[in-house]
C-alpha cells in the first residue's frame, strides 16, 4: 500500500469513527480531505451527506447524497439515507421512492422498511404498511418502536387483539415506553377489557405524571363497569388539570346523572357546551335530563339542534319523536314515523327497542330488526363468568330487572303481579336500575319482593 492509499484509509477510518460518535464537524473535515484525493469518492460523499443530515442541513445533505448515489447506485444505504433527507425536506413522495429503491436492493433492510411503513401509515395505507413492519420485527425483533408502529397499523385495521399484543411486545422490550402503554390501553378499552385498560393508563401516568386524557379514559372504564363512585373523582381531576376539556366535563355530567345528582350534572353539561357549543354528547346528556324533568321545550330544542349537527347520533331521533308524541304534538308526526320506519328497513334505526313499540304501523319483522340492532350493543359482554347450573331443590327463584320500580305507570301495572306470587313456590328478587324516589309506590314494591337490590 503506497502512502496515498494509506492516508486515504486512515482518513476514512477517522471519518467513520467521528460519524459513529456523533461528531459531524470532524466527519466533514476528514471527508473534505478524502474528496481532495477523489471528488467522487462514494464513502466520503455518503458520510458528508450524513454529517449535514445530522445537523438538519437537509439541502446540503441532499447534494452530497445524490452524488454518492451516482457514484454507486447499488448501495441500499445511500438510497435509504437519501430518503431520510427527502423526508427532512418535506418531500414525502420522493422519500418513498428512495426507500423503495433501497428495498429493491436489500428487501430486509429494517430501517427502510420501517420508514416506508410510517410514511404509508401516515397516508392512510395501513394495509400496505403492515407487511413492511412484520419484516422489521423479524429482522430486528428488539426494536420496540417497530412493535409500537405495528400496533398502530393493526389498530387502524380494527385488528385490536393483535394490536394489543404488538403494544405488549413494545412495553416488554422498553418498560418505560409510555406511548405504548397508552396506545395499548386504548385498544383493550375498545375490546371492553376495562381492568387491563385501567392498569395500562395507570402505568402511563406513572411514567408521565397525571394526565387529563388518561384520567378521563380511566373514568370511562369505571363508568362502563357501573363503578360510578370511583369514576367521579377521575373526571373531576381531569377537568381540574384541564378546565377546557369539554369531553371530560360531559363525562362528569353523565356520571353525576348516574349518581342521581341531576342539578350538578346539568351544570357540568353547561360547562362543556360553553367550551364547545356543538358538542353533541353534552347536548344529548342535558336534553335527556330536561326530558326526564318534563322540561320539554328545552329538551326538544336540544334534540333538534343535535340532529342538525349529527343527523345519525344514536337514540336522538327516536327520543325526539317520542317526546313529540308524549306531548301530543301531532303536526306532521306521521311523516317522522314513516321516516323512522324507512330507517328501520335500511338498518339505520338507532333507539331503544322499547321506544319502538310506540311506532304506529311497525310490523313484526321491523320490531325484530330493531331488537337485533339493539342487542348488538351488548354483544361485547363477557359471558365466560356465567355458568348454567342444574336447578337446585326448593322454590323456583325468579328475578325481575327494571328501571321502573318507583312512581311509574309500569309499577302500577305490575305491582299486583309481584304481590301475588305464591311464596311457597317462588322466591322473588328485584333488581332496580332506576331512581329511588322514596314514594309510596317504591315502598310497596320493596314490600312485594323478598329481595330488592339497587344495581345502579
Amino acid at each position: 500500500m503506497n502512502d496515498t492509499s494509506q492516508t486515504r484509509a486512515e482518513l476514512l477510518k477517522a471519518a467513520i469513527a467521528a460519524h459513529q460518535s456523533g461528531r459531524p464537524d470532524e466527519t466533514r473535515k476528514a471527508c473534505e480531505r478524502l474528496l481532495a484525493f477523489d471528488p467522487e469518492d462514494e464513502n466520503a460523499l455518503h458520510l458528508t451527506g450524513l454529517a449535514w443530515q445530522a445537523q438538519r442541513q437537509f439541502a446540503r445533505s441532499l447534494s452530497f447524497l445524490e452524488r454518492a448515489r451516482t457514484a454507486n447506485p447499488n448501495n441500499p444505504f445511500i438510497h435509504y439515507n437519501l430518503g431520510v433527507t427527502m423526508q427532512g425536506l418535506g418531500q414525502k413522495q420522493a422519500a418513498e421512492r428512495c426507500y423503495r429503491d433501497a428495498l429493491q436492493l436489500q428487501p430486509d433492510l429494517a430501517p427502510a422498511n420501517y420508514n416506508l411503513a410510517r410514511l404509508l401509515l401516515d397516508a392512510g395505507q395501513a394495509e400496505a404498511a403492515e407487511p413492511l413492519l412484520r419484516t422489521v420485527t423479524r429482522a430486528a425483533p428488539a426494536m420496540a418502536e417497530a412493535w409500537l408502529v405495528l400496533g398502530n397499523a393493526l389498530k387502524t385495521l380494527a385488528r385490536r387483539d393483535e394490536a394489543a399484543d404488538a403494544y405488549a411486545q413494545a412495553t416488554a422490550l422498553k418498560p418505560d415506553y409510555a406511548e405504548a402503554f397508552f396506545n395499548r390501553a386504548v385498544v383493550v378499552q375498545e375490546l371492553h377489557r376495562h381492568d387491563e385498560a385501567i392498569a395500562d393508563y395507570g402505568r402511563f401516568m406513572q411514567l408521565r405524571g397525571e394526565h387529563p386524557q388518561a384520567l378521563n379514559q380511566i373514568g370511562l372504564c369505571l363508568r362502563q363497569q357501573a363503578r360510578y363512585d370511583e369514576a367521579l373523582p377521575r373526571f373531576r381531576r381531569a377537568v381540574e388539570l384541564d378546565p377546557n376539556f369539554a369531553g371530560a366535563w360531559t363525562n362528569l355530567g353523565l356520571t353525576l346523572d348516574d349518581l342521581g345528582d341531576e342539578k350538578t350534572a346539568v351544570d357540568a353539561f353547561d360547562r362543556a357546551l360553553a367550551i364547545d357549543p356543538r358538542l353533541v354528547q353534552a347536548m344529548y346528556g342535558k336534553a335527556v335530563l330536561l326530558d326526564q324533568q318534563e322540561a320539554f321545550d328545552g329538551a326538544r330544542a336540544l334534540y333538534e339542534s343535535i340532529l342538525q349537527i349529527d343527523p345519525d347520533l344514536p337514540y336522538t331521533r327516536m327520543r325526539l319523536l317520542r317526546l313529540r308524541m308524549g306531548i301530543c304534538d301531532w303536526v306532521d308526526v306521521m311523516d317522522d314515523v314513516r321516516d323512522m320506519l324507512r330507517r328501520i328497513d335500511d338498518g339505520r334505526y338507532s333507539g331503544f327497542a322499547f321506544d319502538a313499540l310506540a311506532l304506529p304501523d311497525a310490523n313484526p319483522v321491523q320490531h325484530l330488526r330493531i331488537a337485533q340492532t339493539h342487542a348488538e350493543h351488548f354483544a361485547h359482554i363477557d359471558r365466560s363468568g356465567f355458568t348454567r347450573h342444574e336447578r337446585r331443590p326448593g322454590r323456583l327463584r325468579i328475578g325481575y330487572v327494571s328501571a321502573d320500580f318507583h312512581e311509574h305507570a309500569t309499577a302500577y301495572l305490575a305491582a299486583g303481579l309481584f304481590e301475588r306470587h305464591d311464596r311457597s313456590q317462588f322466591e322473588v328478587f328485584a333488581y332496580s336500575m332506576g331512581i329511588d324516589d322514596q314514594s309510596p309506590m317504591r315502598q310497596r314494591l320493596l314490600d312485594a319482593f323478598e329481595h330488592f337490590t339497587d344495581i345502579r
